[in-house]
């Protein structure tokens, strides 16, 4: 026997801020299976350790029972890419969580050269460190801010380095029994400068929403 239990259809409305350049490839891969699964659309999605980089707010309504969660992920890329992924949070208590997580990018080697007849390799990567709080405000609602910290290595051609940056995440989530919505406001943060030139970062407001159908029960 077996019983299906819910069916979760999650919505999307994405408008992304113009960027100059989005170099910082990494900020916009999807970290965990789930959220990869609807398509990015998670930020209406109950919590888990990965909730930080959908909305943080969303901790606030994670199963009491279960104040610490830790995750890691790996994604495997394109052109030889991948994405080391670890996250987590703590609830301090009902009203009160902090999460925090780690990310490392790192692309496929590049050819290189100065003169055109001495060629070297680079391997391009990101690192990303975050940092979130999230705080209920009643029974329904709660309000999250994240930060990030960015270090990036585009290349080690002459006049560039490498890219540093800070910036924030805002997120809202509204849950009330079998229905969830959000919205988040995402990296918001310092031009990037890479040596040669600077770059925005990728910033962009998301809100979604969620409703969870209870069936009747099923038996096979």
């Amino acid at each position: 026997m077996s019983k299906l239990k819910n069916i979760i259809f999650p919505l999307l409305l994405l408008c992304a801020v113009g960027a100059k350049a989005q170099v910082v490839a990494s900020v916009g891969f999807e970290t965990d299976a789930r959220s990869a699964g609807f398509g990015g659309a998670g930020i209406a999605l109950d919590a888990n350790a990965f909730s930080i980089y959908r909305n943080t707010a969303a901790i606030s309504f994670a199963d009491s029972l279960k104040p610490v969660a830790v995750s890691y992920g790996y994604s495997s890329l394109f052109n030889n890419a991948y994405l080391h992924t670890v996250g987590g949070y703590y609830q301090f208590n009902k009203n009160h969580a902090f999460t925090g997580g780690v990310r490392y990018y790192a692309a496929d080697k590049i050819r290189n050269t100065e003169d055109g007849l001495n060629y070297y390799t680079v391997k391009p990567y990101d690192i990303l460190i975050d940092l979130g709080y999230a705080r209920k405000i009643n029974k329904t609602l709660s309000l999250s801010i994240n930060v990030h910290y960015i270090l990036s290595k585009m290349n080690e051609a002459p006049g560039i380095k490498k890219g540093k940056s800070l910036a924030l995440d805002f997120g809202l989530y509204y849950h009330k029994e079998t229905y969830s919505a959000a919205i988040t406001v995402d990296n918001l943060g310092k031009l990037i400068n890479y040596g040669s030139d600077e770059y925005r970062m990728p910033a962009s407001i998301n809100a979604g929403g969620l409703i969870t159908i209870h069936s009747p029960k099923i038996t096979v």
